[in-house]
């Protein structure tokens, strides 16, 4: 179905699809696989870059994670903050944001940049709470 979306060069249903798919490459360790799919999609010329872009990205980040490509997990995680701070706040969208900057947080932490890694995570909660999200 993704080659499909690729080959129909049907972005948004690829990105829906990605969005559904990334964590199920991520619980069942299909990383790499996970990873290309990703990667192609979001390469997709005349793609949407809205909020499901960023989903796609976070999975990707996320991936990129479990392969230890760093550089990769920051770049799909600062983009995909870029996209959502740009758009709409709706609580999804704030969740998302404070998702994706978490995920910042946490490579800054591994690189050992824990007062920049605090203060997104501080930035996040400010966010959320202001917002009215519920944190559970």
């Amino acid at each position: 179905m993704l080659e499909w979306t690729l080959a129909e060069g049907a972005p948004d249903a690829a990105l829906r699809l990605c969005a559904s798919a990334w964590p199920y490459w991520f619980a069942r360790t299909y990383i790499f696989e996970g990873r290309q799919w990703l990667r192609r999609v979001l390469e997709m010329p005349d793609g949407p870059r809205g909020p499901l872009r960023a989903e796609v990205l976070h999975g990707a980040a996320m991936l990129a994670r479990q392969q230890g490509d760093l550089a990769a997990m920051r770049e799909r995680l600062t983009e995909a903050v870029s996209i959502l701070e740009a758009g709409t706040s709706s609580e999804q969208t704030v969740v998302a944001i404070a998702d994706a900057s978490t995920g910042l947080a946490r490579l800054l932490a591994m690189e050992g940049q824990l007062d920049e890694a605090r203060r997104l995570v501080d930035d996040s909660l400010t966010v959320l709470r202001k917002a009215g999200a519920r944190m559970e």
